[in-house]
């Protein structure tokens, strides 16, 4: 039986002028793994002990939608589409990592894929709305869209390498990052494919220009990722947190030795504020992190410097993943922490936006015009998905923004009148 959540309103009133992180209720103290949103309202977390919740109004309820068929800790998710939703599970007495779907939106569950004795979590990611899905159980295998049947990529991948993070920055090219074990300690070990995950090659370990182990790792561009470290000794984390650039990714046959991806890496922060468990990063500049301690970071130059955007009332409850639709977040992490992230508005859901200020054409080639309704002078801040502010002007009656040197995407337009403000999501081609 699906049992349903009411959240309670952490604000009232007027919604929010500005981008800011917000708690929400997520109806639960489990410790959650994972996030994955369709769309900025529809969307489930997963978490400890069977947790699985779902939500069709951006956080405002949550419905439980696992019956008792999926058991153990959950660790991730990723919604398909409304009704086709696939998490894994990882049981501890087994050490069993499965794959599990379902195609009714949780009234009923299916084990599509399982694995035993694997040390790692089966971590679940597409390379498109119509592409495959891969999943990282002592294997690394992928399924069409139709789910018919699992083609092995990669073998040997839960074992002295463990990989399990998956990450594509479009459909072609993506990664498989995790660590090899070493001399009491850990290092960085990752995969990359280029041709839509038919084939995988190592990245170079001589590349890397330090034996520091992975914590996550995150695409930039699809040339470009950043690698988040951390020194282990004695095969535990210390208080030493490290971010390397990677980039111009090569294919190469070392003499002797297999096929291999060398790189240029360089460390542009060796002094990190905390032991970072996902990242997100816009282009090669912008980017956020989840630390250890309860933190939600910032960079605006690439990583070398960081700021924090966000400290939960815990500080000692890590965050542990999070997803972004339309620029809207969401964030998750231990006893229950759940946080969203948005672009909002002041003026009141029922009144005419237009009424404030036309913005066209849209989508648009770069070239945005902005026509006020008000002989008022105007602020219009440029902001990206994931609330980075990229420009701000001030205007009167009429104005048109150059944005041609911004890349193709999604971005907001926040404009404020004597006092009121609209926040409206433009698409450059």
């Amino acid at each position: 039986m699906k049992k349903i959540f009411i959240t309670i309103p952490m604000l009232l009133g007027a919604v929010l002028a500005h981008a800011q992180w917000t708690p929400i209720n997520s109806t639960t103290t489990q410790t959650l793994n994972d996030v994955d949103f369709k769309n900025d309202s529809y969307g489930v977390i997963v978490g400890n002990r069977e947790t699985i919740l779902l939500t069709s109004n951006g956080g405002s309820t949550w419905t439980d939608i696992n019956n008792g068929i999926v058991r153990g800790d959950i660790l991730n998710v990723k919604v398909w589409n409304t009704d086709t939703i696939l998490v894994s599970s990882f049981d501890l007495p087994g050490t069993t990592g499965i794959v599990f779907l379902t195609t009714d939106g949780g009234s009923s569950w299916n084990a599509l894929a399982d694995d035993f004795a694997l040390i790692h979590r089966a971590d679940i990611e597409t390379n498109g709305p119509q592409g495959r899905i891969f999943t990282s159980l002592g294997r690394l295998v992928s399924t069409d869209i139709n789910l018919s049947s699992w083609d092995t990529a990669l073998t040997g991948i839960s074992g002295t390498t463990s990989a399990d993070l998956l990450r594509f920055a479009d459909t072609q090219v993506g990664s498989l990052s995790g660590n090899v074990s070493g001399a009491m300690t850990y290092s960085t070990r990752f995969f990359r494919t280029e041709d839509a995950g038919v084939n995988w090659y190592p990245g170079d370990p001589f590349s890397m220009p330090n034996s520091d182990a992975h914590t996550t790792m995150n695409f930039a561009n699809v040339d470009t990722a950043y690698v988040f470290t951390n020194q282990y000794s004695n095969w535990a984390p210390s208080s030493v947190n490290r971010l390397v650039r990677i980039s111009n990714f090569n294919l190469s046959i070392p003499s002797p030795g297999d096929t291999v991806y060398t790189y240029n890496s360089q460390i542009v922060n060796n002094n990190m504020p905390d032991y970072m468990n996902d990242a997100r990063f816009e282009d090669t500049q912008n980017g956020l992190a989840l630390g250890n301690m309860g933190s939600v970071y910032r960079t605006v130059n690439g990583g070398t410097t960081w700021t924090v955007d966000y400290t939960d009332a815990c500080s000692t409850c890590s965050l542990n993943k999070m997803d972004f639709e339309n620029g809207v977040g969401y964030a998750v992490g231990a006893n229950g922490i759940l946080i969203k992230y948005s672009l909002q508005t002041s003026i009141d859901s029922h009144e005419n936006e237009n009424a404030l200020v036309n913005i066209y054409p849209n989508p648009n080639n770069g070239i945005v015009k902005m026509s006020l309704n008000s002989d008022e002078i105007a602020v219009a801040e440029l902001y990206d998905v994931v609330g980075e502010k990229l420009k701000h002007i001030e205007f009167k009656n009429n104005t048109m923004l150059d944005l041609t040197e911004n890349s193709s995407g999604i971005y907001f337009i926040r404009t404020t009148v004597k006092g009121k403000s609209v926040t409206k999501k433009i698409i450059i081609q």
